[in-house]
Protein backbone atom coordinates (compact mmCIF):
# COMPACT_ATOMS: atom_id res chain seq x y z
CA UNK A 1 0.00 0.00 0.00
CA UNK A 2 2.76 2.37 0.95
CA UNK A 3 4.69 1.37 -2.17
CA UNK A 4 1.65 2.10 -4.41
CA UNK A 5 1.22 5.55 -2.81
CA UNK A 6 4.84 6.43 -3.44
CA UNK A 7 4.54 5.44 -7.09
CA UNK A 8 1.37 7.53 -7.46
CA UNK A 9 3.11 10.58 -6.00
CA UNK A 10 6.10 10.15 -8.31
CA UNK A 11 3.82 9.99 -11.38
CA UNK A 12 1.86 13.06 -10.24
CA UNK A 13 5.05 15.09 -9.73
CA UNK A 14 6.36 14.00 -13.12
CA UNK A 15 3.14 15.00 -14.84
CA UNK A 16 3.15 18.34 -13.03
CA UNK A 17 6.73 19.08 -14.11
CA UNK A 18 5.98 18.00 -17.67
CA UNK A 19 2.92 20.27 -17.80
CA UNK A 20 4.89 23.30 -16.57
CA UNK A 21 7.53 22.75 -19.21
CA UNK A 22 4.91 22.74 -21.93
CA UNK A 23 3.37 25.91 -20.54
CA UNK A 24 6.72 27.71 -20.39
CA UNK A 25 7.50 26.64 -23.97
CA UNK A 26 4.12 27.92 -25.09
CA UNK A 27 4.63 31.27 -23.38
CA UNK A 28 8.16 31.53 -24.77
CA UNK A 29 6.84 30.84 -28.27
CA UNK A 30 4.45 33.81 -28.01
CA UNK A 31 7.26 36.33 -27.54
CA UNK A 32 8.16 38.10 -30.81
CA UNK A 33 11.79 38.93 -31.42
CA UNK A 34 12.24 42.39 -32.86
CA UNK A 35 14.70 45.13 -33.71
CA UNK A 36 14.09 48.75 -32.85
CA UNK A 37 15.39 52.14 -33.92
CA UNK A 38 14.86 55.60 -32.50
CA UNK A 39 13.41 58.24 -34.85
CA UNK A 40 15.85 60.56 -36.59
CA UNK A 41 15.71 64.32 -37.04
CA UNK A 42 15.82 65.05 -40.77
CA UNK A 43 15.10 67.74 -43.35
CA UNK A 44 12.53 66.76 -45.99
CA UNK A 45 12.15 68.49 -49.36
CA UNK A 46 8.62 68.91 -50.67
CA UNK A 47 9.39 68.20 -54.31
CA UNK A 48 7.87 66.96 -57.52
CA UNK A 49 9.77 64.78 -60.01
CA UNK A 50 8.60 64.59 -63.63
CA UNK A 51 10.01 62.53 -66.52
CA UNK A 52 11.01 64.73 -69.44
CA UNK A 53 12.58 64.68 -72.89
CA UNK A 54 15.02 67.35 -74.03
CA UNK A 55 14.23 69.12 -77.30
CA UNK A 56 15.84 71.92 -79.27
CA UNK A 57 14.24 75.24 -78.41
CA UNK A 58 14.58 76.44 -82.01
CA UNK A 59 15.09 74.58 -85.25
CA UNK A 60 14.78 75.39 -88.95
CA UNK A 61 14.19 73.40 -92.11
CA UNK A 62 16.38 74.77 -94.94
CA UNK A 63 14.80 74.06 -98.33
CA UNK A 64 15.98 74.35 -101.90
CA UNK A 65 13.91 76.95 -103.76
CA UNK A 66 14.90 76.07 -107.33
CA UNK A 67 15.61 73.00 -109.45
CA UNK A 68 19.32 72.83 -110.16
CA UNK A 69 22.35 70.57 -109.97
CA UNK A 70 24.23 70.47 -106.64
CA UNK A 71 27.83 71.61 -107.19
CA UNK A 72 29.18 71.74 -103.63
CA UNK A 73 28.02 70.79 -100.13
CA UNK A 74 30.01 72.64 -97.49
CA UNK A 75 28.78 71.09 -94.23
CA UNK A 76 28.29 67.74 -92.52
CA UNK A 77 25.84 66.61 -89.85
CA UNK A 78 27.08 67.91 -86.50
CA UNK A 79 28.80 71.02 -87.91
CA UNK A 80 28.23 74.33 -86.15
CA UNK A 81 27.11 77.04 -88.60
CA UNK A 82 26.42 80.77 -88.37
CA UNK A 83 23.43 82.66 -89.73
CA UNK A 84 24.02 83.54 -93.41
CA UNK A 85 26.75 80.92 -93.91
CA UNK A 86 26.71 79.13 -97.29
CA UNK A 87 25.71 75.49 -96.82
CA UNK A 88 25.64 74.39 -100.48
CA UNK A 89 26.06 75.83 -103.97
CA UNK A 90 23.84 74.91 -106.92
CA UNK A 91 24.61 75.25 -110.62
CA UNK A 92 24.01 78.94 -111.42
CA UNK A 93 24.67 78.98 -115.17
CA UNK A 94 21.04 79.25 -116.27
CA UNK A 95 20.11 81.54 -113.40
CA UNK A 96 23.10 83.82 -114.14
CA UNK A 97 22.19 84.18 -117.82
CA UNK A 98 18.58 84.91 -116.94
CA UNK A 99 19.68 87.44 -114.36
CA UNK A 100 22.07 89.23 -116.73
CA UNK A 101 19.37 89.49 -119.41
CA UNK A 102 16.87 90.82 -116.87
CA UNK A 103 19.44 93.30 -115.51
CA UNK A 104 20.19 94.81 -118.93
CA UNK A 105 16.50 94.97 -119.84
CA UNK A 106 15.69 96.67 -116.55
CA UNK A 107 18.45 99.28 -117.03
CA UNK A 108 17.00 100.25 -120.43
CA UNK A 109 13.42 100.42 -119.17
CA UNK A 110 14.50 102.36 -116.09
CA UNK A 111 16.12 105.05 -118.24
CA UNK A 112 12.93 105.35 -120.30
CA UNK A 113 10.77 105.50 -117.19
CA UNK A 114 12.87 108.22 -115.56
CA UNK A 115 12.78 110.28 -118.77
CA UNK A 116 9.00 109.91 -119.07
CA UNK A 117 8.60 110.84 -115.40
CA UNK A 118 10.60 114.03 -115.93
CA UNK A 119 8.55 114.93 -119.04
CA UNK A 120 5.30 114.34 -117.15
CA UNK A 121 6.40 116.57 -114.27
CA UNK A 122 7.22 119.28 -116.84
CA UNK A 123 3.77 118.86 -118.42
CA UNK A 124 5.25 117.67 -121.70
CA UNK A 125 3.33 114.32 -121.78
CA UNK A 126 -0.08 113.17 -120.66
CA UNK A 127 -0.85 111.22 -117.52
CA UNK A 128 -1.85 108.23 -119.67
CA UNK A 129 1.58 108.12 -121.34
CA UNK A 130 3.35 108.35 -117.97
CA UNK A 131 1.19 105.61 -116.41
CA UNK A 132 1.88 103.34 -119.38
CA UNK A 133 5.62 103.82 -118.84
CA UNK A 134 5.14 103.18 -115.11
CA UNK A 135 3.31 99.89 -115.71
CA UNK A 136 6.06 98.70 -118.05
CA UNK A 137 8.72 99.73 -115.53
CA UNK A 138 7.01 97.86 -112.66
CA UNK A 139 6.68 94.69 -114.76
CA UNK A 140 10.32 94.68 -115.83
CA UNK A 141 11.42 95.47 -112.25
CA UNK A 142 9.48 92.47 -110.97
CA UNK A 143 11.14 90.21 -113.57
CA UNK A 144 14.55 91.60 -112.61
CA UNK A 145 13.98 91.03 -108.87
CA UNK A 146 12.78 87.48 -109.54
CA UNK A 147 15.86 86.73 -111.67
CA UNK A 148 18.10 88.14 -108.94
CA UNK A 149 16.31 86.07 -106.30
CA UNK A 150 16.71 82.87 -108.36
CA UNK A 151 20.41 83.60 -108.70
CA UNK A 152 20.64 84.09 -104.95
CA UNK A 153 18.84 80.76 -104.50
CA UNK A 154 21.78 78.96 -106.10
CA UNK A 155 23.54 79.51 -102.77
CA UNK A 156 21.70 77.78 -99.93
CA UNK A 157 22.45 79.66 -96.71
CA UNK A 158 21.73 79.14 -93.01
CA UNK A 159 18.71 81.14 -91.78
CA UNK A 160 19.93 80.85 -88.18
CA UNK A 161 22.98 79.86 -86.18
CA UNK A 162 23.06 76.33 -84.86
CA UNK A 163 24.11 72.75 -85.56
CA UNK A 164 23.38 70.77 -88.72
CA UNK A 165 21.14 67.90 -87.61
CA UNK A 166 20.18 66.58 -91.07
CA UNK A 167 21.69 66.78 -94.57
CA UNK A 168 19.71 65.63 -97.61
CA UNK A 169 21.87 66.95 -100.48
CA UNK A 170 24.78 65.29 -102.25
CA UNK A 171 27.06 66.67 -104.96
CA UNK A 172 25.76 65.78 -108.42
CA UNK A 173 22.11 65.30 -107.54
CA UNK A 174 19.28 67.57 -108.63
CA UNK A 175 17.86 69.79 -105.93
CA UNK A 176 14.10 70.23 -106.17
CA UNK A 177 11.98 73.20 -105.09
CA UNK A 178 10.55 72.61 -101.61
CA UNK A 179 12.97 69.77 -100.85
CA UNK A 180 14.48 69.91 -97.36
CA UNK A 181 18.19 70.29 -97.96
CA UNK A 182 19.30 70.70 -94.34
CA UNK A 183 17.89 70.93 -90.84
CA UNK A 184 19.47 73.23 -88.25
CA UNK A 185 18.91 73.08 -84.49
CA UNK A 186 19.96 75.68 -81.96
CA UNK A 187 21.38 73.75 -79.00
CA UNK A 188 22.48 76.81 -77.03
CA UNK A 189 19.12 76.50 -75.26
CA UNK A 190 17.11 73.32 -74.83
CA UNK A 191 13.57 72.71 -73.63
CA UNK A 192 12.64 69.89 -71.24
CA UNK A 193 9.02 68.98 -71.87
CA UNK A 194 6.72 67.07 -69.52
CA UNK A 195 3.21 67.05 -68.07
CA UNK A 196 1.90 68.04 -64.61
CA UNK A 197 -1.19 66.68 -62.86
CA UNK A 198 -4.15 68.83 -61.86
CA UNK A 199 -3.12 68.41 -58.20
CA UNK A 200 0.27 70.07 -58.74
CA UNK A 201 -0.30 72.52 -61.61
CA UNK A 202 -1.41 75.35 -59.30
CA UNK A 203 1.97 75.22 -57.51
CA UNK A 204 3.89 76.20 -60.66
CA UNK A 205 4.61 79.63 -62.05
CA UNK A 206 6.45 81.12 -65.03
CA UNK A 207 10.16 81.70 -64.43
CA UNK A 208 10.26 79.27 -61.48
CA UNK A 209 13.70 77.68 -61.08
CA UNK A 210 13.84 73.89 -61.29
CA UNK A 211 16.51 71.18 -61.45
CA UNK A 212 17.11 69.04 -64.53
CA UNK A 213 18.68 65.68 -63.64
CA UNK A 214 20.09 63.56 -66.46
CA UNK A 215 20.13 59.77 -66.39
CA UNK A 216 23.89 60.06 -65.77
CA UNK A 217 23.14 61.95 -62.54
CA UNK A 218 24.39 65.32 -63.83
CA UNK A 219 22.27 68.22 -62.61
CA UNK A 220 21.41 71.44 -64.45
CA UNK A 221 19.24 74.42 -63.56
CA UNK A 222 16.36 75.56 -65.74
CA UNK A 223 13.35 77.86 -65.61
CA UNK A 224 9.73 77.15 -66.42
CA UNK A 225 9.15 78.73 -69.84
CA UNK A 226 5.56 77.71 -70.57
CA UNK A 227 2.55 76.21 -68.77
CA UNK A 228 -0.37 75.07 -70.88
CA UNK A 229 -3.80 76.18 -69.63
CA UNK A 230 -5.43 73.01 -71.02
CA UNK A 231 -4.65 69.32 -70.55
CA UNK A 232 -3.15 66.94 -73.05
CA UNK A 233 -6.08 64.62 -73.76
CA UNK A 234 -3.81 61.61 -74.21
CA UNK A 235 -2.12 61.97 -70.80
CA UNK A 236 -4.65 64.09 -68.85
CA UNK A 237 -1.76 66.31 -67.71
CA UNK A 238 -0.92 69.96 -68.30
CA UNK A 239 2.09 70.28 -70.66
CA UNK A 240 4.97 72.37 -69.36
CA UNK A 241 8.30 73.36 -70.88
CA UNK A 242 11.49 74.18 -68.97
CA UNK A 243 14.22 76.23 -70.67
CA UNK A 244 17.84 75.20 -70.02
CA UNK A 245 21.01 77.05 -71.02
CA UNK A 246 23.50 74.76 -72.77
CA UNK A 247 26.63 76.88 -73.35
CA UNK A 248 29.05 73.95 -73.37
CA UNK A 249 26.90 71.85 -75.71
CA UNK A 250 26.87 68.78 -73.44
CA UNK A 251 23.10 68.50 -73.54
CA UNK A 252 21.65 66.88 -76.66
CA UNK A 253 18.14 66.87 -78.09
CA UNK A 254 16.41 63.56 -77.38
CA UNK A 255 18.04 62.98 -73.99
CA UNK A 256 15.81 61.73 -71.17
CA UNK A 257 15.87 63.57 -67.84
CA UNK A 258 13.84 64.30 -64.71
CA UNK A 259 12.47 67.73 -63.91
CA UNK A 260 12.81 68.20 -60.13
CA UNK A 261 10.66 71.00 -58.70
CA UNK A 262 11.26 71.84 -55.03
CA UNK A 263 8.37 73.67 -53.37
CA UNK A 264 9.88 73.92 -49.88
CA UNK A 265 11.91 72.19 -47.15
CA UNK A 266 10.59 70.89 -43.80
CA UNK A 267 13.49 71.13 -41.37
CA UNK A 268 14.18 68.96 -38.30
CA UNK A 269 11.26 66.63 -38.90
CA UNK A 270 10.81 63.32 -37.09
CA UNK A 271 11.69 60.49 -39.48
CA UNK A 272 11.43 56.71 -39.38
CA UNK A 273 12.37 54.12 -41.99
CA UNK A 274 9.82 53.35 -44.68
CA UNK A 275 9.92 49.67 -43.67
CA UNK A 276 8.50 50.62 -40.26
CA UNK A 277 5.43 52.25 -41.82
CA UNK A 278 2.36 50.18 -42.67
CA UNK A 279 -0.92 51.12 -44.33
CA UNK A 280 -4.23 49.53 -43.43
CA UNK A 281 -7.25 50.72 -45.44
CA UNK A 282 -5.70 54.13 -45.91
CA UNK A 283 -4.68 54.50 -42.26
CA UNK A 284 -0.94 54.60 -41.55
CA UNK A 285 0.51 53.02 -38.42
CA UNK A 286 3.77 51.83 -36.86
CA UNK A 287 4.63 49.61 -33.88
CA UNK A 288 6.54 50.92 -30.86
CA UNK A 289 8.17 48.82 -28.12
CA UNK A 290 6.52 50.01 -24.93
CA UNK A 291 7.84 48.18 -21.87
CA UNK A 292 8.27 44.88 -23.68
CA UNK A 293 4.95 45.03 -25.46
CA UNK A 294 4.12 46.03 -29.03
CA UNK A 295 2.05 49.20 -29.16
CA UNK A 296 0.28 49.87 -32.46
CA UNK A 297 0.35 53.61 -33.12
CA UNK A 298 -1.74 55.40 -35.74
CA UNK A 299 0.53 57.95 -37.39
CA UNK A 300 0.21 60.91 -39.73
CA UNK A 301 2.82 60.86 -42.47
CA UNK A 302 4.28 63.68 -44.53
CA UNK A 303 6.95 63.56 -47.21
CA UNK A 304 8.54 60.24 -48.09
CA UNK A 305 11.89 59.74 -49.81
CA UNK A 306 13.69 56.58 -50.92
CA UNK A 307 14.43 55.43 -47.33
CA UNK A 308 12.64 57.54 -44.72
CA UNK A 309 9.14 58.87 -44.01
CA UNK A 310 8.38 62.16 -42.32
CA UNK A 311 6.13 61.66 -39.25
CA UNK A 312 3.79 64.56 -38.51
CA UNK A 313 2.01 62.95 -35.57
CA UNK A 314 2.01 59.69 -33.56
CA UNK A 315 5.73 59.15 -32.99
CA UNK A 316 7.96 61.15 -30.67
CA UNK A 317 11.72 61.51 -30.34
CA UNK A 318 13.06 58.73 -28.12
CA UNK A 319 10.36 56.19 -29.01
CA UNK A 320 11.59 52.66 -29.74
CA UNK A 321 10.12 52.17 -33.21
CA UNK A 322 10.04 48.50 -34.23
CA UNK A 323 11.96 48.27 -37.49
CA UNK A 324 12.13 44.48 -37.95
CA UNK A 325 9.93 41.58 -36.86
CA UNK A 326 6.71 43.60 -36.88
CA UNK A 327 5.01 41.95 -39.86
CA UNK A 328 2.90 39.54 -37.78
CA UNK A 329 2.59 41.67 -34.62
CA UNK A 330 -0.67 42.62 -32.99
CA UNK A 331 -1.25 45.40 -30.53
CA UNK A 332 -0.21 44.22 -27.06
CA UNK A 333 1.98 41.31 -28.15
CA UNK A 334 4.99 40.62 -25.97
CA UNK A 335 8.27 41.47 -27.69
CA UNK A 336 11.93 40.99 -27.04
CA UNK A 337 14.60 43.16 -28.61
CA UNK A 338 17.43 41.35 -30.35
CA UNK A 339 20.69 42.87 -29.24
CA UNK A 340 23.10 43.35 -32.13
CA UNK A 341 26.79 42.62 -31.58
Amino acid sequence: MKKALIITLIVAVALSLFGCGKKEEKEEAQVAYIKTEEPLSMDFSDKLSLPATLKAKEEASVNSNIASMVLTVNVRVGDQVSKGETLAVLDSEVAARTYEKARLGFQNVEKTYLRMKSLYEEGAISLMDFESAKVNYDTVLEDYNLAKLNLDYTRITAPMSGVISAKNLEVGQMAAPGQEAFRIVDLSKLAAESGVSEKDITKLQYGQSVNIILQSGEKYTGKIDSISPVTNQATSTYPISVLIDNPDGKLKAGMFADIEIIFGVNKNSIAIKNTSVANEDGVYYAFVNHGGKAEKREIQVGIQDEEYTEILNGIQAGDEVISAGQDSLKDGDEVKVIKEN
